[in-house]
């Protein structure tokens, strides 16, 4: 049998409130409600990360109580951490919270069109690094093309097929 601590933040006082005040804060900070918030709010959460015009509608369109929702908040803050401690040459892979993969070739071949983004300079580039989400097949495809301290999100959705 084993046991696992768990850590509950409570507040049943005045005092315990205060005690969680910085908790409270950065879940205020970082919380969101729904995908629109959080594409209105991409810039102030995210600013090392660039997003493509296109992952709007993909973000836009996760509702309240989206089980993905999370999943994504949650991937976007681990690719704007890594992107904090990176200064100069490659990414490193090793900083992400998170397994990132590229592409096989031949998903490349295969894809190429629907794995092509128009960015923010107006250039078409072709996203093969991504992160898995779940439930379901997933995937977050970013490039380090903008680097270093830059990450542009070319897509947020289901697995390209």
């Amino acid at each position: 049998m084993s046991s696992d601590t768990i850590i509950i933040i409570h507040a049943s006082s005045k005092e315990h409130v205060q005690g969680h005040i910085s908790w409270i804060q950065e879940r205020l900070r970082t919380g969101v409600q729904d995908g629109i918030e959080l594409w209105n709010r991409r810039e102030e959460l995210f600013p090392s990360l660039t997003f493509c015009d296109s992952v709007r509608q993909q973000l836009q369109s996760f509702n309240t109580g989206n089980p993905l929702l999370r999943q994504v908040v949650n991937r976007l803050f681990a690719l704007e951490k890594s992107c904090k401690s990176w200064t100069e040459g490659a990414f490193d892979f090793d900083t992400l919270s998170c397994k990132a993969s590229p592409e096989s070739e031949s998903r490349l071949k295969r894809f190429q069109s629907q794995l092509t983004f128009r960015c923010p300079d107006g250039v078409n580039r072709n996203f093969s690094l991504h992160v898995r989400m779940t439930p379901g097949a997933w995937r977050l495809y970013f490039s380090t093309e903008f680097g270093p301290g830059k990450l542009v999100i070319g897509y947020i959705g289901l697995k390209i097929q």
